[in-house]
């Protein structure tokens, strides 16, 4: 509203904000991430961003940082086949809304002052490094916790594997002691059979 663009463009960004909570409600309460996380490249940055650049500016706005801003992002979350058909998809994307917009620059409405695109961009840059930080120091604090989880298991298999040892030491010494006395009862029975007269 502040930068002038259309009631339905207001009302498209106010649309993505809820849906990011609502995506982000249904991950936490059904731990169904990976959907969540299809669902939000198809919807918000294939869908949703591209409209977004021709009703706010294109790339004479601070949409082109959050096409990076997806891309980035769309590596960090997606994994697999989603990764592998999305990531390119939305490359692909933002790269035909850029061309558009300078062969057809019609089909972009231009936010309503210079002060307007210095704003937006200033917003883009802002918003979208804060958010990749966040998403970087979680990424980050995952790993850590992955590590240290790790280090525990370690430490934990090393004692299994130590009392293990320790137990096979164990029954090979009792064992070792009546198998001794069988031995030498064997070989002194197996001589006297030796030197014992035929009968």
């Amino acid at each position: 509203v502040v930068l002038g663009s259309p009631l339905w463009g207001v009302v498209l960004n106010l649309a993505a904000g809820f849906a990011v909570i609502a995506l982000m409600w249904f991950a936490r309460r059904t731990g169904r991430y990976s959907l969540v996380y299809v669902v939000a490249a198809v919807t918000l940055f294939l869908l949703v961003f591209p409209a977004l650049f021709f009703t706010g500016g294109g790339y004479r706005s601070g949409m082109p940082v959050f096409f990076m801003f997806a891309i980035a992002f769309s590596a960090v979350i997606l994994d697999g086949r989603a990764l592998k058909i999305l990531l390119p998809l939305e490359a692909v994307t933002f790269a035909a809304c850029l061309g558009i917009a300078y062969w057809q620059p019609w089909t972009v409405i231009p936010l309503a002052s210079e002060l307007a695109e210095l704003a937006d961009i200033a917003y883009a840059v802002i918003g979208a490094g804060l958010a990749m930080a966040v998403a970087v120091q979680l990424l980050i604090g995952i790993y850590q916790n992955n590590q240290r989880q790790l280090t525990e298991q370690n430490r934990a298999l090393a004692q299994v594997d130590q009392a293990r040892a320790e137990f096979l030491a164990v029954v090979a010494h009792e064992l070792n002691t009546p198998l001794t006395v069988i031995k030498t009862h064997a070989s002194e029975a197996g001589r006297e059979l030796l030197h014992a007269p035929d009968q």
